[in-house]
Formats: structure tokens, C-alpha cells, sequence
């Protein structure tokens, strides 16, 4: 004769299935998330103005400014070295700027793209460029200028779309400046290390630059900012099983 404790125990027994549950795979314990915090930025979505309106600023030469058109920036002229920067921002040394560059010149050392460290000086230019053309060869280049005089710190290949997002980012104010290049947030080549005696060491401003000559370009969607690494959070599951209970 079967006992009740038998027959609860057979109920349940039939009812309750094995239930296991796996946890995901641990995250590596030394996962870092670098982020970029955004400190200026312009889409240059509203009427065109000649040249870009406040706070975009260039003292050095008001001939070589960029405009506002049908909601780019464009240079002042296809001919001209051409670059306004950002002001009204703290800007710190450590930043960056990027921008969806646009360009249908085909000679290396030409076309448009971003600055950084550019300094607010009315004597000469100084800042670090990057710009982006459509040649064959050594289409992204890296110069930097001091007082006006510039040295080619690096050049890179790659193929290049319109409205790629072209980057530079810059660190170090000691003995060597690294500098970065990316399109569409993958690193072009190495590291470019500055360590030079015109290292330009100041902050400065982020801003947008050109170089001539060329057929035609823009740069949209410019923005800046500077970085921040904070150690993510990372958490650890168990893994562990629901078992169901038998007689």
C-alpha cells in the first residue's frame, strides 16, 4: 500500500523537471573602457556664414578661414592653406577632433580634415593637421607647423569613402607627443611619436584645417574633446542549476 509521503513524493517527482542554467563567460579581469568625452561639437546645420561664426575663430589670416555651405565647412578657397579652430572651450593638452571629411582631390598632402593643439596666435600658424585626399598613395597625412613652418610627421594609405570620419588624437606634454590617426575608428598604422624640438606641448584649441591645392571638400558633423580612462566595472556570475525534487 502506498504511503501518502510516496505518492506527494511521485507527484512531484513527475511534475519538476531538471532546470539548468549556465552563466555567461566572464568578462577579462582586465577590461578597461577608455572614453572620449564630447567638449565641443558643430554639425553646421543652419544658414551659411562667411566665414564660420563664433566661437570658431582664426586670427592669423582672415583669408584662410572656412565657410559655412549648404551645411558643411568648406575652405575659403581650393587654393588656399586653410583652418579655423574652436575657442570658449577649457580645451586640456591631452584631445582630439574628427570629423566626415568629403574630398575629390587626388594629390597627396592635399584635401580636408581636423587640428589639434592649434595655438590662438597672430603671428604665425602652429597646430597639428591631419588631412585626408583621394591619391593613390599617401592619401592621409600628418604635419605639424610651428610658426609656420611645417615638417610631414606621417603619411597612410587607405581608401577612403566620402563622409568617413577621419580623427586625430594627441597626448603627452613631456619629452614626447603621440599623436593617432583613425578613420572611422580604426587606427591608420602606428603610433606617430613627437619628440622633436618644436613638439608642440601647449593645449591650444581643436579645430578643422586644409590643404591646398585641390578640386573640392568638406567637412561635417566636426566635433572634440578629450579622454578619460575608467576602469569598468566588472562583475563575475556564478554558474549555478535549479534541480527539480524527486522521491
Amino acid at each position: 500500500m502506498l504511503t501518502r509521503r510516496r505518492v506527494l513524493a511521485g507527484l512531484l517527482g513527475g511534475l519538476l523537471t531538471p532546470l539548468r542554467v549556465w552563466a555567461q563567460p566572464a568578462p577579462p579581469s582586465n577590461l578597461r573602457v577608455n572614453p572620449m568625452a564630447i567638449l565641443a561639437s558643430d554639425a553646421f546645420n543652419r544658414a551659411d556664414e562667411t566665414p564660420l561664426a563664433s566661437p570658431w575663430t582664426q586670427t592669423f589670416n582672415t583669408t584662410r578661414q572656412f565657410l559655412l555651405s549648404a551645411n558643411t565647412a568648406i575652405a575659403e578657397g581650393v587654393n588656399l592653406d586653410c583652418w579655423m579652430f574652436m575657442t570658449g572651450v577649457t580645451w586640456p593638452a591631452d584631445q582630439y577632433a574628427q570629423g566626415k571629411v568629403t574630398v575629390a582631390g587626388t594629390s597627396a598632402g592635399t584635401g580636408r580634415g581636423v587640428l589639434v593643439r592649434a595655438q590662438n596666435i597672430t603671428t604665425a600658424k602652429t597646430y597639428y593637421r591631419v588631412v585626408v585626399s583621394k591619391a593613390v598613395s599617401n592619401n592621409v597625412e600628418l604635419v605639424q607647423f610651428v610658426a609656420g613652418a611645417w615638417s610631414v610627421l606621417a603619411q597612410r594609405t587607405t581608401t577612403w569613402v566620402d563622409g568617413d570620419v577621419l580623427r586625430l588624437e594627441v597626448t603627452g606634454s613631456g619629452a614626447t607627443v603621440t599623436l593617432k590617426i583613425f578613420q572611422n575608428g580604426s587606427q591608420l598604422g602606428a603610433d606617430v611619436s613627437d619628440s622633436s624640438a618644436d613638439r608642440i606641448t601647449a593645449a591650444g584649441n581643436a579645430g578643422l584645417g586644409g590643404s591646398s591645392t585641390f578640386t573640392s571638400g568638406n567637412v561635417d558633423d566636426w566635433e572634440a574633446g578629450d579622454f578619460a580612462a575608467v576602469a569598468a566595472s566588472v562583475v563575475t556570475p556564478r554558474s549555478f542549476a535549479l534541480l527539480g525534487v524527486g522521491a
